[in-house]
């Protein structure tokens, strides 16, 4: 699978409608709805979110379940590599805002892997706009 910064991951793009991303990805193997009254699909290793207001793709997860190698956007990565510090690096200027490693220049947010929760470990891919109303808020991350 490949994170595309704010457009896409896998072949799911962020704005799609539900009907689109479930021909894209099948049926999902559950559905919930979140604290936030988002929808979220879940499939063997992706979560698919969905904005509250307009049901539209706002955000994707993806789970250390995911097979083999994945991209973000020109890095190939797996989960077994040391993929927090070297997204760390080559984004440059990581933030953390209540557990997660917000990545701005890459799109995406890290969970589990600088505080060692392995349960919570997780890459999801963001649409642009979602994280920037809480930058303010933020702590520049020391990365290791």
């Amino acid at each position: 699978m490949k994170i595309e910064a704010y457009k896409s991951f896998g072949p799911v793009k962020f704005g799609m409608s539900e009907t689109e991303v479930v021909n894209q990805l099948g049926k999902p193997v559950s559905i919930r709805t979140n604290n936030e009254n988002e929808l979220e699909y879940y499939y063997d290793e992706l979560i698919v979110r969905y904005d509250a207001n307009s049901k539209h793709v706002r955000e994707g997860t993806l789970l250390p379940q995911i097979l083999g190698r994945f991209q973000v956007n020109d890095l190939t990565l797996n989960w077994k590599d040391d993929l927090f510090a070297t997204l760390c690096q080559r984004d440059g200027d990581p933030y953390e805002f209540y557990g997660y490693i917000v990545l701005f220049k890459l799109g995406i947010t890290l969970t589990g892997f600088h505080d060692g929760d392995d349960s919570q470990k997780a890459i999801s891919a963001f649409r642009s706009g979602d994280w920037d109303q809480l930058k303010g808020d933020m702590k520049a991350f020391k990365s290791l």
